[in-house]
Formats: C-alpha cells, sequence, structure tokens
C-alpha cells in the first residue's frame, strides 16, 4: 500500500491548554503548604521531616518495595511516611451538544505570554512553536491583518485523591489534621483560576495489614469543575519550525457522517515538513 506524501502550505494548529493539570498543581501546592507548616517545630519533634509527596498511591508503592525484595522494616524506614496524589476519574459535565460553538479570537501578545507561561512539565506543546507564532503574528499585525486563533472548551467534572500513610497512627493524625488545613487554602487557591470546587470527603481512619505490619492511613476525595480549552490557530505550516504535532486540513473540521462514524480530520505532520495520508 502506497503512501501519498506532500508538503503543508496551511492549517490549524491545534494547542490544548488546561487552567491547572489536576495531579501537578496539588503536588506543588501540597509541598509548599507541608513545608511552610514546619512539621519538625510543630510536632516538637516528633516528626523531623516533610513526608515525599508521589504521583501514585501510597500502598503502590510499598507493595512494589515488597515485591522487590526489601522487608517490611526496610519499607517502613525507607518508604514511610508517604503522600500521593492521584487524579480521579473524570467525565465532561454536561452531554457537549454546543461543540460546534467555537469562538474566535485575535491572537494577542496577552495571550502569547499565557501560553508562554504553562509549566514545562504541563505544557503540551514546545516553547519554540509559541516562539513561532508569535513571529507570524507580529508580522500580520505589520501588514495590517491579524492571526487568528478558535477557541472550543469543554467543562469537565474532575478531581484528586490525596492519600497519606505511614506506620505510625500518631503520624497519620497529624498529617491528616495538617491536610485538612491546607484544604481551606487550596480550596481558595483552585478558586483563583475559575475553577469551581465541591464539597471534599475524607476517610481518616484506614488500615493495611498486608505487608505483615499495620500502616495507618487517611484519604482525601476532592472533586471539581475544570474547563479544558483547544485552540486553533490559523497558520501557514510552512512558517513553523516544529512539526510533530496534530493539524487540521485548512478547509475542514472534525464531521460526523450520516452514519455516524466520525471522519477524522486531523493529520500528523513529521519533522520534515510533510504530511502522510
Amino acid at each position: 500500500m502506497s503512501t501519498e506524501i506532500k508538503t503543508l502550505e496551511a492549517g490549524q494548529i491545534l494547542i490544548n491548554y488546561q487552567l491547572l493539570d489536576e495531579v501537578l498543581f496539588p503536588q506543588k501546592f501540597l509541598r509548599m503548604g507541608l513545608a511552610a507548616f514546619n512539621l519538625e517545630k510543630l510536632t516538637n519533634g516528633y516528626m523531623t521531616k516533610v513526608p515525599p509527596i508521589i504521583g501514585a498511591h501510597p500502598l503502590a508503592v510499598v507493595r512494589g518495595a515488597i515485591d522487590l525484595g526489601q522487608s517490611s522494616s526496610q519499607v517502613i524506614d525507607s518508604k514511610l511516611p508517604l503522600l500521593g496524589v492521584e487524579q480521579m476519574s473524570g467525565s465532561p459535565e454536561i452531554i457537549p451538544l454546543g461543540l460546534a460553538q467555537t469562538q474566535k479570537y485575535e491572537v494577542t501578545p496577552e495571550f502569547i505570554e499565557i501560553l508562554r507561561s504553562v509549566p514545562v512539565d504541563e505544557r503540551m506543546y514546545p516553547l519554540s512553536l509559541i516562539d513561532d507564532i508569535e513571529q507570524i503574528a507580529i508580522t500580520k499585525t505589520e501588514n495590517e491583518s491579524k492571526l487568528l486563533l478558535y477557541a472550543n472548551s469543554l467543562i469537565k467534572r474532575s478531581g484528586v485523591r490525596i492519600s497519606a500513610w505511614s506506620a505510625d497512627f500518631e503520624v497519620t493524625r497529624i498529617l491528616k489534621k495538617t491536610l485538612e488545613s491546607l484544604m481551606i487554602e487550596f480550596y481558595r487557591a483552585i478558586q483563583k483560576y475559575g475553577i469551581k470546587p465541591e464539597s471534599y470527603s475524607i476517610e481518616p481512619a484506614l488500615y493495611n495489614f498486608d505487608i505483615g505490619e499495620v500502616l495507618f492511613g487517611c484519604e482525601i476525595s476532592l472533586p471539581y469543575l475544570i474547563r479544558n480549552m483547544n485552540y486553533l490557530i490559523d497558520v501557514d505550516l510552512v512558517e513553523i519550525k516544529e512539526f510533530d504535532l496534530a493539524v487540521f486540513n485548512s478547509d475542514s473540521i472534525m464531521t460526523i457522517s450520516p452514519y455516524g462514524k466520525p471522519e477524522e480530520k486531523f493529520q500528523f505532520a513529521g519533522p520534515d515538513n510533510t504530511l502522510g495520508n
């Protein structure tokens, strides 16, 4: 089966932008918050360090260490206490019947700065792409034209689960009280990003006996509503240096056939500025 290769001339670059990363933002927030509590001083030396915060469930880390041959005492000494932040299952808040209602904007310096300010570990596009788009926008302005973008968005119900586990009941109790205090500030913080929090729930007294020792845990579930955005930017693709990304045909958008099968208009551009059909 032969593959036709053609050079791209025009299209729409798709850039996904979400207000916050569900896992990374809470992790960063908890690291700063727990450090600010100064747990060693707060507990009169009972806790001497801030527990690590990871993107997985603490018991999964414990179980993995046991499976790799560590003893229960080695796991307790080297891994615990430990906090985990995991994304809860997400779904659209409503059936997205209005997705075809695209909003059109001009690419402005303010918009460029928003895209550039997204942290590297949360970004779904190379920074050099934003530099290219900025230069195209400047050139169009000099020619008394505009670089346009089209915004599609969806409100989704998402959230995170924060788990704190240790082999010491008192340590887990302290972490639970500290986390409950931080939740007040966390709710204030995410609302500044236009995110709507919902009531959290806490399981304060959890136990696990899988490694032959009693482990004590507490878990907090934090649901909220968050907006997820797709920006489509009209560009001449020959002016873009980064091509390892999805592009649209310039004259089409994803459509649904009468038989219900989606006709995908996405195509993949390679680093050599070519497109395979």
